[in-house]
């Protein structure tokens, strides 16, 4: 049975364009990281690698939403917050691993996968609250997520935090903790979705919480 990196090898011999360029018009670039990609030939093939695993992951995902959701955050975090040459070639190798990943586990069957968002007396919460999980191999999940109070939103007194690490899936019980950031919560899965408490650290500004009760969001594609 062929591996998703031989896979991923053999439509690179076949597409000229995943070989030996970029998955978009290096005549077109304008912001620094994709100038960045387009002068170095490695992070160029790393590059239309990564197009061609986010399709895969897409087409074998039990949540497109989820995926497309993830590679947002991963662009704008994970890429374009990389730096230099070096870093960002970390960020593709590390981002390609764990697309791969996805596509080898995830099925139909992945009952975790998806876009969460959190509710409060029935309706979607007025301060915000996202949570992306996406399964990994290893019983490990991906947590992406984002959080907001908003005090007064003409005045600009809104406070906002994030999320984005792993964790060990045990059962329907996820334990997230960011020590970098000093975040930390409980995840419990349900039935069409789940619930977030036992927060033991503050996870970005004063007054945001990822606490509460999330639905899962039916998913678009």
């Amino acid at each position: 049975m062929k591996t998703i990196y031989q896979i991923l090898y053999g439509a690179a011999l076949l597409f000229p364009l995943l070989a030996g360029a970029a998955s978009f018009d290096c005549s077109k670039a304008r912001m620094p990281v994709e100038k960045t990609i387009c002068a170095d030939p490695v992070l160029s093939r790393l590059d239309a690698e990564l197009a061609a695993a986010y399709r895969l992951a897409l087409d074998k995902s039990a949540s497109r939403s989820a995926v497309k959701e993830w590679q947002r955050y991963w662009l704008a975090w994970g890429r374009d917050g990389a730096g230099d040459a070096a870093s960002l070639r970390k960020a593709y190798r590390a981002q390609l691993l764990e697309l791969g990943q996805h596509a080898r586990v995830s099925s139909a069957r992945d009952a975790y996968t998806g876009v969460y968002r959190r509710y409060q007396n029935g309706r979607l919460d007025t301060d915000g609250a996202e949570i992306v999980v996406i399964v990994l191999s290893g019983q490990r999940v991906r947590i992406l997520g984002n959080a907001s109070w908003v005090g007064n939103a003409a005045t600009g007194n809104v406070n906002t935090a994030m999320v984005d690490g792993t964790a060990v899936l045990a059962g329907k019980l996820v334990h997230y903790v960011d020590p970098a950031a000093e975040c930390g919560f409980t995840l419990r899965f349900g039935a069409g979705g789940l619930e977030v408490g036992d927060e033991h650290a503050e996870c970005g500004g004063m007054n945001v919480t990822f606490k509460g009760t999330y639905r899962k969001a039916t998913d678009a594609g």
